[in-house]
Parts: structure tokens; sequence; C-alpha cells
């Protein structure tokens, strides 16, 4: 079983994805162990406690419906989602 951590991730999955499919062996688990911004939609941006400068809709809007490249578990241990 192999086991990619990573930090925050600022909405941008894709870069992670991108990031794993070079790895020489299939990752099992993502730990994400930063800041995900995992927003959903524009009204998600509404509700977020943030500056303006940084609300981004980023890319994990594309993963809700859509599977990954490969199928990960993936585990949020941080308090910022």
């Amino acid at each position: 079983m192999y086991i990619a951590a990573t930090g925050c991730l600022h909405g941008s999955l894709s870069s992670i994805y991108a990031s794993l499919a070079l790895c020489p062996h299939k990752i099992d688990i993502l730990c994400i162990t930063g800041d995900a911004q995992s927003v959903r939609n524009t009204a998600d941006l509404e509700t977020m406690s943030v500056p303006n400068w940084y609300k981004e809709l980023g890319d994990f809007y594309k993963y809700i419906h859509t599977p990954p490249y490969h199928c990960i578990i993936v585990i949020q241990s941080s308090h910022n989602k």
C-alpha cells in the first residue's frame, strides 16, 4: 500500500492528481493535511470567511460527479475545508 501526503491544496485538486500520476507506484491513500478549499460552486464562495481576494472557485467542483484519474481514498485532516 502506498500513501501520499500533501499540505494545502487551495482548491487545486487537479495539480495533485497530475503529480500522483507521475509516481512510479499507484497511490492508494491521499492525506490532505492543509487547507483543501473544496468549493463546489460560487454560492460556497459567499459563505467563506476570508478576504475577497482569496475567494477562487478552483477545480474541486470538477470532481464532485466525475471520478478522478484513478480511485484514491482521500483523508482530509485539517480544520479548514
